[in-house]
């Protein structure tokens, strides 16, 4: 991840050199990490590795905060994590991964995993119930975060819910002025 990172993004060390690059390698590094979709600890049967996932994230972070990649290496890994299988208990995320992106220190985490919750649903035509739709399922899960004892994981979930509560009145307000 670290060498990938590098040709896209520059690091916040000063002493840390710049990948050497050109620019077109930099955009295929960049989308490689934009469109990446399969989680570290995924498996090809549809497990989930935790223990590989929990010790590939210590290393990753420390690597990242030692090279200065630190914020945006968290951030992508969240956008990765929305990808994410459902714990094995039955609950909608992975409970280590779910642990991981409640950890105080994972608010660059929850940003890029709140980030793909809006860019994974790609172009959708405006309509009211189905923003509140998506505000009833943001809330539920924000429900089954919090009472799992992900508090930090949950709040973020909740302003998705208020998104789209707020995207709902948006649509039904401009829909009667017209």
């Amino acid at each position: 991840m670290l060498e990938i990172i590098s040709l896209a993004y520059k690091s916040k060390k000063e002493d840390r050199p710049k990948a050497e690059t050109n620019e077109t390698v930099a955009r295929h590094a960049w989308k490689l990490l934009q469109y990446w979709r399969i989680p570290p600890g995924l498996q090809d049967d549809g497990g989930f590795d935790e223990a590989g996932f929990t010790s590939w994230l210590a290393e990753t972070k420390k690597l990242m905060e030692q090279e200065g990649f630190w914020e945006v290496a968290l951030f992508t890994i969240g956008r990765v994590l929305f990808y994410s299988p459902k714990d094995a208990d039955g609950l909608w995320i992975n409970k280590t991964v779910a642990g991981a992106l409640n950890h105080k220190d994972a608010e660059f985490m929850r940003e890029g995993y709140h980030t793909e919750v809006f860019n994974s649903r790609g172009a959708y035509f405006a309509d009211p119930a189905a923003e509140r739709k998506l505000a009833e399922k943001y809330r539920q899960r924000a429900d089954e975060i919090e009472n799992a004892g992900y508090s930090h994981f949950a709040t973020m979930l909740r302003t998705v819910e208020t998104h789209h509560n707020k995207e709902a009145e948006r649509i039904q307000q401009r829909d009667w002025e017209d």
